[in-house]
This record gives C-alpha cells, structure tokens and sequence, in this order.
C-alpha cells in the first residue's frame, strides 16, 4: 500500500499537469452533482475531502480540504481550502450538512478510521456522499503484471466499503457502481496519464534501469497480445457512488 507520505509527493509533484488527464474524474463529480440535486440533500454547509485542483468543491460552493499543497495551490481561489489529512480533519465536531469526496477515498489505507473522522464533522442525521474507484480498476494491467505492483489492487471492493462504512457507524443507503472503458496507444501512454494525475501505476523497487525498460515492453507486447484491438489498449476503469447518512 501507498504511505500517504508518498501519495502526497506524488500530488505535489503532478499537480500543475492533473487537469489535463482527468476527464474521467470531472465526469464522477459531476455523477455526485447530480445524485446531491436529485436527493435534495441538505447542502447548505458543505466539506469536500480530498478536494484536488477544486473543481467539484467551487462548483458545491464547498469548503475544500486535501492533503497535497500543491494540489490546494492550484484550486480556484473561490471558497475555502485547508491543507488536512483525511484521517485528521482539521474541522470541528458536527460542522457540515455533508460531506463529499471524488475518488480520493481509494489512497486510504484505513477506511474505517477515516470514515469515523468524516461521520465526527457531520452534523446530526448528516449525509456522506463520495466516489471511489473499485479494486476492478486497471484489471487488464493487474492480469499482465504479476511481477510489478498495480496500486489499483488495494483499491476497495463493495463489501469492504459497506462494512467500513459500517464499522465506523454510518448508515449506507446505496452504492451504485460505473464501469468506464478508456483506449491508450500503449503502455506507456497509459502510464503517463496516470503519472500526470498523481497515481502510481505500477512499481517494482527491485527491476530499475534497463531491467525496468525491458519488463515494460514484456508487459506492453503481453497487453496487446491479451486485450488489445484497433482501437489500442483498453484500461477499465470501475468506480462506486456510494450514499450514506450518520
């Protein structure tokens, strides 16, 4: 698993450039946009976890929290932002109607513990509403890799959601689950958007240098050869909506 040290570097670094490969991620939020609206959800105070370059948190006129500075250096300047970590939210007890989150959730390595800070800052009868993506992400890169990390393999299931969610005494009402199918020239375009917005996609500290070059290429002729077709490489991309009240 990814420390969050780590996943902090890893935002800081990429910060500038997460804009430019995160198509897929604006299409979450906007999925959390419309759920929110459509419930009618109390939204009149609003904190949004792991807030990125801010573009869900000025479109819910919420007040942004993430754990990389450059990130929160790179939001709009509307609103509020804080640098917090999820696992300590530097807000006071029972001070938002809700709390939302687009695909940040997946980096934590103690959901229940973090899900318990998001339920102590919510006010009575408050809502949780956030996306995650699922341990089905990046399926094809974790089947042709046995030998490299795919940090998309600790990414959570259903199960392990409603069971944290669970655990740290929310009510979970619905989790609703979205499949993507994204097309790449080759392994290597592949890593580079990912690179760009921050993830890790695969590591091995073990193989560097020409050893990692020439395992890259095994694994690109390996991914062509197993789901490759003329459009390129698919990369799937599994994501939940997950609904859930204190």
């Amino acid at each position: 698993m990814m420390t969050v040290e780590k996943i902090k570097r890893s935002y800081d670094r990429y910060a500038k450039e997460y804009d430019m490969g995160t198509d897929l991620q604006r299409r979450l939020a906007d999925k959390l946009i419309e759920a929110i609206r459509h419930d009618c959800v109390n939204s009149a105070k609003i904190l949004d976890v792991g807030c990125g370059t801010g573009y869900l948190t000025s479109r819910l006129n919420a007040i942004g929290c993430d754990i990389s500075f450059g990130m929160l250096s790179c939001a709009k300047r509307k609103g509020f932002y804080a640098q917090s970590n999820a696992m300590q939210l530097a807000f006071a007890d029972e001070k938002f109607d809700l709390v939302v989150s687009n695909a940040a959730y997946q980096w934590v390595n103690v959901l229940p513990a973090a899900f318990k800070e998001t339920r102590r800052v919510l006010k009575p009868k408050g809502m949780f509403y956030f996306v995650v993506f699922g341990k089905n992400t990046l399926r094809e890169l974790q089947s042709v890799s046995t030998e490299i990390k795919v940090a998309s393999s600790n990414f959570p299931g259903k199960k392990s959601l409603s069971v944290a969610l669970s655990a740290a005494g929310f009510k979970t009402n619905s989790i609703e689950t979205f499949i993507y199918e994204k097309y790449y020239k080759d392994l290597w375009q592949l890593l580079a958007v990912l690179k760009n917005i921050g993830s890790t996609a695969a590591e091995n500290k073990n193989i560097t240098g020409l050893g990692w070059r020439k395992k890259l290429k095994q694994i690109n002729k390996l991914y062509l050869e197993k789901f490759g077709n003329d459009k390129g490489l698919p990369a799937t991309y599994e994501a939940f909506l997950i609904r859930a009240e204190k």
